[in-house]
């Protein structure tokens, strides 16, 4: 475990360590890295969810419409033989 702001540490004897600022620094700069990239594939992942899910709407959103248009042609088509008739 590193301190981060301090830049101190414990080997694997147990003894207390100190960075150097520069080691401390290019340590960050990759620990921010690898957050960034992590951050980055969260949101890749998130949207490619979001446009999985709008694509099931959507299809889903077409089948109702032609199943409604279906309901409303049959109920409309047998609505006017029966008042011809």
């Amino acid at each position: 475990h590193i301190n981060w702001k301090s830049g101190l540490y414990h080997d694997e004897s147990g003894a207390q360590r100190q960075l150097t600022n520069e080691q401390l620094e290019s340590l960050r700069r990759e620990r921010n890295r690898m957050h960034a990239k992590m951050t980055r594939d969260r949101k890749k992942n998130f949207i490619s969810t979001i446009e999985k899910t709008i694509q099931e709407l959507e299809s889903s959103n077409q089948r109702m419409k032609a199943v409604l248009a279906d309901v409303i042609q049959t109920h409309f088509k047998s609505s006017s033989q029966s008042v011809a008739g």
